[in-house]
């Protein structure tokens, strides 16, 4: 759910536990008649005091409403925000955790609330809180569309589905990297990578603990080392991410500590070279890296940060956060809050590839003996690398755009206004009702308004990297 643009509301932060048979039974609440949502069902829970964790909330709220806390299985489920009701209406980021029991018990309830139930989640009982009702929606869904919520920043990472546990992990960044290891830095091309092409090669990729002694996978390491595969890639800024199957429940309980990173093994084509190196000053020198030929494998990394990481500690998993920024609201959303969102989007995507925000991460790359020079200033024009990057991330980004926006009714918005230039959802909303007012079919509109968007948008790109090359 969206926050609010209210700066000034506070956000309250609660917790709930759903406990859960092996049957798939909850045990459902009736909340009584003080409270918000009055007459709903939904599980025991409420608002964190002091210093308090979520998890030490939900445990304290459990004893308090039912009289005590089993043991079991603990874990985070969804962390979402939504709006209290009442007369003084709150913004709220509730976190729900799922503990298993092994059979139905009866609560002791307190005073917060009415009645009890144990119901199937495929069954639950009428009236449920919004939060409960989210978190049904959350356990009915497939695989499949679990990860899609994930991948669309509606869901956090992890997620334990039947038998396995979606992760969120990224596969590899793009543009400058320092390896530590044989002191070399690579650049590695952000128009190679942020592409259909790279994503539909990352199907399928083994994801392995800590890379193999040969490099390679052989029969032995994969059996050994194998704990999961790449199920759904996808673009974040200027890396390459994806939801990823863990099917090994050991390893999957040591990633959820939040202790580990991610490293991929790429090989290029061995008949030609790796790629081409610049020298830059002081014996160093940038590969400028080539078109992989063979990615291998995903390691998690146990025992050091991954070269994508660039020093910023451990990035590649996400672990109680969502897998990335929620992406566009549905069509049905309302105008104002979809244009300032598209408009945001473009200019994150151009702000991820820019050169400035290369040199700032390579320079903390640089051992501090070396220095920045400026020899090694001047080498790092890779501006044309760049432009490549941005053009590559803002075509996905403009596809993703018109991927979550179906055409498929009219739009009758300010029909009567004449096509304008521009790329923000206002005015392509107009655009799109002035061609079907003129005769032509939802989706031919949609086609024709987007054309135009994607000229206002390569212009004010042209515009960046104008400026860019004239610094």
């Amino acid at each position: 759910m969206a926050l609010l643009d209210n700066q000034e509301q506070q956000m309250l932060r609660a917790a709930g536990i759903m406990f859960l048979t092996p049957r798939n039974e909850a045990l459902f609440l009736l909340r009584g008649g003080g409270s918000d949502y009055p007459n709903k069902w939904a599980w025991p829970g409420g608002r964190l005091e002091g210093d308090e964790t979520p998890e030490q909330t939900a445990v304290r709220e459990t004893i308090e409403e039912i009289g005590a806390c089993p043991t079991g299985d603990r874990f985070l489920l969804d962390r979402h925000v939504f709006m209290s009701e009442g007369a003084a209406p709150a913004q709220i980021e509730f976190s729900t955790f799922v503990q298993y029991v092994d059979a139905p018990f009866i609560p002791a309830l307190n005073y917060e609330h009415r009645a009890w139930q144990w119901a199937k989640l495929s069954a639950p009982p009428d009236g449920l809180h919004p939060g409960a009702q989210r978190v049904v929606d959350i356990a009915n869904m497939s695989d499949l569309e679990v990860a899609r919520a994930m991948r669309n920043g509606e869901l956090i990472s992890p997620q334990r589905v039947g038998n396995m546990t979606l992760f969120a992990m990224r596969v590899t960044g793009t543009g400058l990297a320092y390896r530590a290891g044989i002191e070399e830095y690579a650049w590695r091309d952000p128009a190679i990578y942020l592409n259909q092409d790279f994503l539909e090669h990352c199907q399928g990729l083994p994801v392995i603990l800590d890379h193999p002694p040969t490099a390679m996978l052989n029969t032995d390491e994969y059996r050994e080392r194998n704990i999961g595969s790449v199920f759904i890639p996808y673009l974040n800024g200027d890396e390459v991410w994806a939801i990823v199957r863990i099917h090994d429940a050991e390893a999957a309980r040591e990633i959820e500590k939040g202790q580990f990173s991610t490293s991929p093994c790429v090989f290029f084509d061995p008949s030609k070279p790796v790629g081409e190196r610049k020298p830059i000053g002081d014996g160093h020198e940038v590969l400028i890296e080539g078109r992989p030929f063979i990615l291998d494998h995903l390691a998690v990394t146990t025992t050091s940060a991954g070269v994508w990481d660039k020093g910023q500690g451990l990035e590649g998993i996400k672990v109680g956060e969502p897998a990335r920024e929620p992406l566009l609201p549905a069509v049905e959303a309302p105008v104002s809050t979809v244009g300032p969102a598209i408009d945001a989007r473009i200019d994150a995507t151009l702000a991820s590839v820019r050169l400035s925000a290369l040199r700032s991460r390579a320079r903390g790359h640089v051992r501090a003996d070396d220095g920045w020079t400026p020899e090694f200033e001047r080498s790092m024009d890779l501006r044309p690398y760049y432009e490549q990057g941005q053009r590559a991330a803002l075509n996905e980004t403009l596809a993703e755009i018109e991927e979550r926006i179906p055409f498929n009714s009219p739009i009758q918005e300010d029909a009567s206004m004449p096509i304008e230039s521009g790329s923000s959802q206002k005015t392509i909303s107009r655009n799109i009702a002035t061609e079907i007012n003129a005769g032509k079919p939802p989706k031919q509109a949609a086609a024709i308004a987007y054309s135009k968007a994607r000229s206002d948008i390569d212009a004010r790109l042209d515009s960046i990297c104008a400026r860019a090359r004239r610094r």
